[in-house]
């Protein structure tokens, strides 16, 4: 199953159809250096075209400052999948926090885990701990993935990213939750939902994104893990 977020290791095949996609002289700069080094590429919303045959995915390169921080979309085909992929354990952003936050973070992060939840970090921070690059600038967020079985643990998780968030900290924190289906949502959103401040919210997948009024999106199971996949 194909899921946002989720991240693709190319093989050489793979790579040697992405670098005729790239748009721009940045965008070759950057495909030339992501297949040097072997980094991974990310799944995005699928468009709806497809490679014959082949079942085409949709994903795509955020590029780091020194190339303009250019979104590099691609399609490439399920022959071309070395394997999949995970943003890091979000655990590992405390390496680039600064020193004096880092015991707030931690403690994040050990809450969540001892709720049993998962947590990972995408964005400049997930893309910079992937890479060894330069993504962090100081509007930079800290994205988290939380993964959560239903409306019980998102609520958990979601008040204790926004207790944290309540310490004013900088960088913010941001990101979302995701359900067993892969149906995802702002951990913000969510909170103003559950307490009635809104009337519906919006659900992302990684076919599209749709406004519910209900916790139907959330009721069905993966047959296979949300963060990770064997080609």
């Amino acid at each position: 199953m194909i899921a946002r977020h989720q991240l693709i290791r190319l093989n050489a095949a793979g790579w040697a159809r992405a670098a005729g996609q790239a748009a721009s002289a940045e965008a070759s700069l950057c495909l030339r250096h992501w297949a040097d080094q072997g980094l991974p590429v990310v799944v995005t919303r699928q468009a709806c075209q497809a490679v014959p045959g082949d079942g085409g995915v949709s994903v795509g390169i955020a590029a780091p400052l020194q190339w303009g921080r250019v979104r590099v979309p691609l399609l490439v085909r399920q022959s071309d999948i070395a394997y999949f992929d995970g943003f890091p354990e979000a655990k590992l952003a405390c390496r680039l926090m600064p020193r004096e936050d880092r015991s707030a973070w931690q403690a994040l992060f050990q809450a969540l885990s001892s709720a049993g939840l998962r947590c990972r970090v995408y964005g400049s921070f997930g893309w910079q701990l992937l890479t060894d690059l330069a993504y962090l600038h100081p509007g930079s967020d800290v994205d988290l993935l939380v993964f959560v079985g239903g409306p019980e643990e998102a609520d958990v998780a979601a008040g204790l990213l926004g207790q944290h968030g309540r310490l004013g900290l900088a960088p913010r924190v941001d990101g979302e939750l995701v359900f067993g289906n892969g149906s995802a949502v702002s951990w913000r959103e969510w909170l103003s939902w559950r307490a009635g401040t809104t009337a519906s919210i919006l659900v992302k997948s990684a076919h599209g994104v749709a406004l519910a009024d209900s916790l139907v999106f959330t009721q069905r199971r993966w047959v296979e893990s949300p963060e990770l996949s064997v080609a």
